[in-house]
């Protein structure tokens, strides 16, 4: 299990307790790290700025007791944002209608970036319906896009002004 695994494992029950669940966690850097973790209410409310110091100070309390990373670090908590990622199974699941941007690991129907709209979400994989003009090769104008081709994804609002 690696080190975010770990962490939102140890983190995950403290936050729900408060109303809060993980959306991600990342770790930056090699020396003295900085933990950015996305937070977002069980309610699925806005995140505000109070939700953010409140989380942050379970999270430090927690780390600081149960002490996973021996080295210093920075830890930043946050509201996942509006073009919010989209990690686990049942994020893509949850935003199934939504608008979405995704980068696969490896080619998919010969490319490896796709925008389009989340049509369908199981256990193995995703459907995306690809934007107008934007089709496969072979005509289609969906994609199958499995969980472990997923480098990154996240949601793709549209802002009308």
């Amino acid at each position: 299990m690696d080190l975010a695994s770990r962490l939102e494992a140890l983190i995950e029950p403290a936050l729900n307790d408060l109303g809060y669940t993980v959306v991600e966690i990342l770790i930056i850097g090699s020396g003295r790290l900085k933990l950015d973790m996305s937070i977002e209410r069980l309610d699925h409310e806005p995140v505000t700025v109070a939700d953010c110091v409140k989380a942050n100070r379970e999270i430090s309390a927690l780390m600081d007791v149960e002490d996973p990373i021996k080295s210093s670090y920075i830890l930043e908590v946050s509201s996942p944002g509006i073009e919010r990622p989209l990690v686990k199974k049942k994020d893509f699941k949850r935003f199934v209608g939504e608008k979405v941007k995704i980068k696969t690991h490896e080619f998919v129907e010969e490319r490896k970036r796709f925008a389009g709209i989340l049509q369908a979400a199981d256990d193995e994989k995703i459907v995306l319906t690809l934007g107008e003009n934007d089709i496969t090769p072979d005509g289609s104008t969906s994609v199958e896009i499995f969980y472990d081709q997923i480098q990154r994804a996240k949601l793709n609002p549209d802002f009308k002004i």
